[in-house]
């Protein structure tokens, strides 16, 4: 078992670690800073010191790095349902924190949005974690309506935003799709994922988990 993360900043825990590609013998990342894929051929030992920096430099710290990190994909979590808030009010304060999550995903370090969003102060418009997701997933639908053009980093975002007073701790999840490279943000609550089907979820093996911690949830 992987002992606990004792690095934090604020209260916003980091945890990581390398996936491995048997068929290329490839190593994969995904960076805490930019959200971006880190591919490592295996002409790189893994504690080469030009590795190690390069690491450090997209967020990637030593002293966060575990050998793996458990998901529970094999319980489904509750799903969303695009179900409209009751208010005009409510609905374009909604679209707002969508349009800053989407701008701040483009534009600003991952873990330090993360650590902002959780400070931001959320009105008491959703009572619940279902009514949580309800909300983001009626939003999504509106600025993207159709399937293909859905956006997993600025719903995350959202989510993780959103159920950050609610819950003790809530858990900001990137993982790679191994054979295909493909990635995937999703928020869990002690490995559960939250919003999402696990047929779509358990392809993906975490490698990135941010984890925020609220004393007072």
């Amino acid at each position: 078992m992987n002992p606990p993360s004792t690095t934090t900043s604020a209260r916003l825990a980091v945890q990581w670690c390398l996936l491995h590609d048997p068929e290329l013998d490839w190593r994969f990342a995904i960076s805490p800073r930019s959200g971006r894929l880190m591919a490592l051929p295996p002409a790189f030992p893994h504690e080469d010191t030009t590795l190690r920096m390069a690491l450090e430099a997209h967020g990637l710290r030593k002293d966060e790095e575990r050998q793996h990190l458990d998901c529970d994909d094999s319980t489904q979590g509750p799903v969303g349902e695009p179900r409209p808030p009751r208010t005009r009010a409510q609905r374009l304060l909604l679209q707002a924190r969508w349009s800053l999550c989407a701008a701040l995903s483009r534009r600003a370090p991952l873990r330090s949005a993360l650590k902002c969003l959780a400070r931001l102060p959320v009105r008491a418009d959703a009572n619940d974690c279902q009514e949580v997701l309800d909300r983001v997933a009626f939003v999504e639908r509106h600025f993207h309506p159709h399937l293909h053009t859905r956006q997993c980093l600025p719903r995350a975002m959202l989510r993780f935003w959103m159920l950050a007073p609610l819950q003790p701790s809530i858990e900001f999840n990137l993982g790679v799709w191994v054979p295909t490279q493909l990635m995937h943000a999703w928020v869990s609550v002690e490995g559960v994922p939250l919003g999402e089907e696990r047929e779509e979820v358990m392809h993906y093996r975490t490698c990135v988990r941010m984890t925020w911690r609220n004393d007072a949830a």
